[in-house]
């Protein structure tokens, strides 16, 4: 397995939690475009969140750290709305659009829940 994940996470509302994205040996992510998606529940879409150029959105914020193979995602003032299990994926090169799944290497981080 390529990948490291996260794990599953249970927060309250307000606070901050951060997950990683980490490559295994052998391995760069700067030979890919790194990128988080998440889907609400299974069986719904999966929704492109964020790129490594594209750091922040809403109350989300990307940031990779190539010399440790990390790519992280920090989500800010957790809500209910932030129940999701999300992904980290790598995405090579060659593939044309940001939302295109071609090319794509993708894995489960991590389950995310906003608990009161």
């Amino acid at each position: 397995n390529p990948w490291t994940p996260s794990g599953d996470l249970l927060s309250p509302p307000g606070v901050s939690v951060a997950l990683e994205c980490q490559m295994g040996p052998g391995l760069s992510m700067s030979s890919f475009t790194m990128l988080w998606y998440r889907q609400n529940r299974p069986g719904a879409p999966i929704q492109l969140l964020l790129t490594e150029y594209e750091q922040t959105k809403d109350h989300f914020r990307a940031s990779i750290d190539g010399p440790k193979n990390n790519f992280t995602l920090q989500i800010h003032d957790l809500s209910e709305d932030d129940s999701s299990i999300y992904f980290c994926a790598a995405r090579h090169s060659d593939a044309v659009t940001a939302d295109s799944h071609t090319n794509n290497t993708t894995a489960p981080q991590a389950a995310v829940g906003a608990v009161v």
